[in-house]
């Protein structure tokens, strides 16, 4: 594709067939030259414009597989009024479930910005949160209202029908919780005050919060879906797309 990032740096160096020729001798492609057998994984998607295909390939009957998923983007051809298909981005060996899961851990607040947070849900300033008061900002962050429910009984471990600070505190060190309402809540309570304090989030941030919204059990529905959206660059098609659309992409096998 005329967008494609090394077509664009090639062109603009003027010496296209050679750089692109040292680009593909770069370890991660091999298997893209040495290939003896591919195989079709799934169906292809079809994006406003774009499509997905995921492939395997390798280089012998007793070889490992190497999944190679393909972008494609309509193009018209020039002069011709017609539109052609054309290779956007081709990835290489993506990361699987296993590699995922090995994301770094978030870090926990600290205890001053966990106190921060409790004085502000501690509006009568008693020293302790109201469970009436706790549902309604568990719901607001986009929680159904039962499961804010439960999981203001979950955090009252004594009872009384009080949310302490050390109860609290309890809640949000569930940051690295997986699949749990706890961990879900902790997760948006911590990135939302790190994203206040610090705007300008290093590209490891950014990639560990999309990838912890694509994998963990969303808080409501389409959350990790629109997670990926707000991150996508305003010259990536990805950004226009609706959270549902974007959701159907990730229903694919790949």
């Amino acid at each position: 594709s005329p967008t494609h990032q090394y077509r664009a740096d090639f062109e603009r160096s003027g010496k296209y067939s050679a750089s692109f020729a040292r680009y593909l001798r770069q370890p991660h492609k091999a298997s893209l030259l040495g290939w003896d057998e591919y195989r079709w994984d799934g169906d292809t998607t079809l994006i406003q414009g774009e499509a997905y295909q995921q492939t395997s390939v390798r280089a012998s009957a007793d070889a490992t597989w190497t999944s190679v998923r393909w972008l494609l983007t309509s193009k018209e051809v020039e002069g011709s009024g017609a539109s052609q298909w054309m290779v956007e981005a081709v990835f290489v060996d993506e990361p699987d479930d296993a590699e995922l899961a090995a994301v770094e851990p978030l870090a926990p607040l600290e205890e001053p910005e966990r106190r921060q947070i409790f004085a502000q849900l501690d509006t009568d300033e008693s020293g302790a949160i109201s469970p009436e008061s706790f549902v309604g900002v568990v719901a607001s962050l986009g929680f159904p209202r039962e499961q804010a429910e439960a999981l203001a009984a979950a955090t009252d471990t004594d009872g009384d029908g009080a949310i302490t600070f050390g109860e609290f505190s309890a809640l949000l060190s569930k940051v690295n919780q997986q699949a749990s309402a706890a961990g879900s809540f902790a997760r948006l309570v911590t990135d939302g005050v790190r994203a206040t304090a610090d705007a300008a989030q290093s590209p490891h941030d950014v990639v560990t919060k999309v990838l912890r919204a694509l994998r963990d059990e969303p808080p409501y529905p389409l959350y990790g879906a629109e997670v990926a959206i707000r991150y996508c660059s305003p010259t990536n098609p990805a950004a226009q797309l609706t959270p549902a659309t974007f959701a159907t992409y990730l229903d694919e096998p790949h």
